[in-house]
């Protein structure tokens, strides 16, 4: 808009008004141009119109008429502003004049790609024109023509001469852009890419960098498109900066930058030409990084707001794909359904929707419907891409139906047929597996062992691996019982987490059993034998908890000693040893350190408490009742917990023993009162209480 003016105005606004009523529709016609400045269009064509209809002075008329022309070019109406600017003609006989209109009328055809009619209009145009910019502008657009013509070497020609003419800055904006993009189609890439490294500098418009960016990303140098892109995004006035984003957007997804597109991601730019696709890398990028729910949130709304898109099959099916990750199997089948149904068999998905359909169904426990279809993909598709998963599932479906041997025979034609494929070692561990449950030991022994000597499984899956092995063997009486099997693959793999979960059993299996000396036994073994400090930990504690629980406090203590890191809950239960164990002077050391260390409220409170106890046990009770004091007062009745509770029952046991007996009975009283948990242990305490009083009435009514 900028440069309308001077280039328009000045040329067409240029006659001396004699009469009133010219200078009346003088003013009426600046008006409008003012309106066209500031983009109400619709005003101004209001007002041109009327100009038009009540002006016969015939540079009023072509004013008018250019200007008219002028906004409808700027609505796209371009059939229209033709038909203005051809009006406007009639009324121009200065050669200036008519040379200004022939550019625009050869403007607006270029833009609907009437390329004849466009040069026609550009070969009129005067090329001693004294406006400079027009002379700029007129060889700029009719290089584009001749690039649209095909013919690249005029084009470059054409835009050679402006660098010589001291263009507007507009023209020269554009001028470094146009020259470096056209080149491209003339040289080989090396040489384009070094005069676009010749125009890095002197470009302001950092238009080149999103050229430069664009190249990068055809030659697959993703990271340094990226590298351009973002530069060429710094201007932000930039008329390619909404184009520069989404190729951003584009470039990160073809590098797998999932989260950085999320990141990226405004939604308040509105760009109408490239909205669909933006939205679509949106959500797949959201699938990525496996926000599924937000995902379909993205991809309805794309399908909703652009529903003839060629993004909505896509949107489609990896909504789909979000649904079967969230375990929202009937709403994937639905739709996968329906995709199939809308969707030919020639579109690129459709075979791919088909697996997932029959992999809902496998979800959903219908094996044979599940079946059925993926037979069908093996049958009807020779250039299917997930052949192997085909298969997969196939032996999958028969393993569920518990038709091992054919279950085997289909992963076999994984092994047989696609030496590549990504699922080999799965089908390997399969087999193994399948042979293991028809008893077939020494076949699944072997086959378990060749797995364990390399594979690219997860580690959970070579877990079970080593544990088969130790079954087998089981089976083939190398073990005596289970937890003997259990105890030898704990002892050759501490640190694996299938360990873990078999130690949890083993405990279990003792504690049931009453054996504690065995299962100290055990624990014993583990400490010594593993390195791993955080499993060190967990059975040094294990081994403290149990002596704890048969009353071995000391040797309790001597474990909890041995932990290289101690919690705040290991400190606590060191000094509540210690307090069992009468040491009330080294608990009360032990719990003024984690004052100290520890002066979160959370925490606090609990170390007051077991301050509370040492000076009960070394008979200082009204210290130890200031204390119980202090915590119950600090509490807030909206958060009362079991802690509260028994820090009363505690204090009214204080006041029982300082003589204070009304004192307990009421604060027992109050509480039970007021609380919601542990009443019963409240009233108990406080039936207790009436009984050594003798008041037996009031102790039957508190326990009932």
């Amino acid at each position: 808009m900028k440069r309308f003016f001077p280039i328009v105005i000045s040329i067409l606004i240029t006659f001396s008004l004699l009469s009133a009523s010219e200078r009346e529709f003088g003013k009426m016609l600046n008006k409008s141009a003012e309106m066209i400045s500031l983009g109400d269009y619709n005003q101004a064509a209001h007002g041109l119109k009327r100009l038009i209809h009540i002006s016969t002075d015939k540079n009023i008329l072509m004013s008018s008429y250019f200007l008219l022309g002028y906004v409808e070019y700027r609505k796209e109406n371009y059939d229209s502003s033709i038909s203005n600017f051809r009006f406007s003609l009639k009324y121009a006989f200065d050669e200036t004049n008519r040379s200004v209109i022939y550019l625009w009328i050869a403007k607006s055809f270029y833009q609907i790609n009437l390329l004849d009619s466009s040069e026609i209009y550009f070969s009129k145009i005067k090329n001693n024109l004294p406006i400079k910019g027009l002379y700029s502008e007129t060889y700029f657009y009719e290089s584009l023509l001749k690039f649209k013509e095909a013919k690249v070497d005029s084009a470059l020609s054409i835009l050679s001469k402006i660098f010589y003419r001291s263009p507007p800055k507009w023209i020269l904006n554009n001028l470094y852009y146009a020259y470096a993009y056209l080149t491209h189609f003339k040289y080989p890439r090396p040489v384009t890419n070094r005069i676009i490294d010749s125009l890095l500098e002197i470009d302001k418009t950092k238009k080149i960098y999103m050229l430069k960016g664009y190249f990068e990303i055809e030659d697959s140098s993703f990271t340094e498109a990226e590298s351009s892109l973002k530069e060429s995004l710094k201007n932000k006035n930039c008329q390619f900066a909404k184009y520069t984003y989404t190729l951003l957007l584009w470039d990160l997804i073809y590098q797998n930058k999932f989260s950085e597109v999320t990141k990226l991601y405004n939604d308040t730019l509105d760009i109408p030409e490239y909205n669909e696709s933006i939205l679509f890398l949106y959500g797949y990028s959201l699938e990525k990084i496996r926000n599924y729910s937000k995902a379909i949130n993205v991809f309805n709304n794309l399908i909703e707001l652009y529903p003839q898109s060629r993004y909505v099959p896509y949107a489609l099916f990896f909504k789909g794909l979000s649904l079967i990750n969230i375990n929202s199997y009937k709403p994937a089948l639905n739709l996968f359904e329906n995709f199939e149904s809308v969707y030919p068999k020639y579109h690129n998905l459709y075979y791919y929707s088909r697996y997932y359909h029959a992999y809902t169904l496998y979800n959903l426990g219908q094996y044979n419907d599940a079946l059925k279809i993926f037979e069908s993909i093996t049958e009807k598709t020779s250039d299917f891409k997930e052949k192997d998963r085909t298969y997969y599932m196939i032996a999958k479906c028969y393993q569920n139906l518990k038709l091992y041997k054919d279950a085997i025979v289909y992963f076999k034609v994984i092994l047989d047929s696609f030496p590549n494929s990504p699922n080999i070692d799965y089908a390997k561990y399969n087999i193994a597996t399948l042979n293991y449950m028809m008893k077939k030991y020494r076949t699944a022994l072997k086959q378990f062992e060749s797995l364990s000597m390399g594979n690219k499984l997860p580690k959970n899956i070579n877990e079970n691996i080593y544990f088969y092995i130790e079954k087998c063997h089981f089976k083939l009486g190398k073990y005596k019982n289970i937890i003997e099997m259990a105890i030898a693959f704990v002892r050759k793999y501490p640190h694996m987490d299938k360990s873990r979960e078999l130690i949890s059993e083993i405990d279990l299996y003792y504690r049931n059993r009453g054996n504690i000396k065995q299962l100290i036994n055990f624990y014993s073994y583990m400490v010594d034998s593993t390195s791993q400090l955080s499993d060190k930990s967990y059975y040094i504690k294990t081994l403290a908890e149990i002596y704890a629980d048969i009353g071995y406090y000391e040797s309790s203590l001597n474990y909890y000693n041995k932990l290289e890191f101690k919690t705040f809950d290991d400190n606590l239960k060191i000094a509540d040893l210690l307090i069992k164990l009468k040491r009330y002077n080294n608990a009360i050391q032990i719990l003024r350190k984690m004052l100290a260390d520890y002066p979160s409220s959370q925490y606090y409170n609990k170390i007051l408490f077991n301050i509370s106890r040492c000076y009960s046990g070394i008979g200082e009770y009204q210290e130890s009742e200031n204390i119980l004091n202090k915590i119950a007062v600090s509490y807030d009745s909206l958060k009362i917990d079991t802690f509260y509770v028994n820090t009363i029952i505690s204090l009214s046991d204080l006041y029982a023993k300082n003589g204070k007996i009304t004192d307990a009975e009421s604060l027992l009283s109050n509480t039970a009162e007021k609380v919601r948990i542990m009443k019963y242990m409240l009233y108990i305490k406080l039936a207790d209480l009436y009984y050594s009083e003798d008041k037996y009435d009031e102790a039957i009514k508190a326990a009932k």
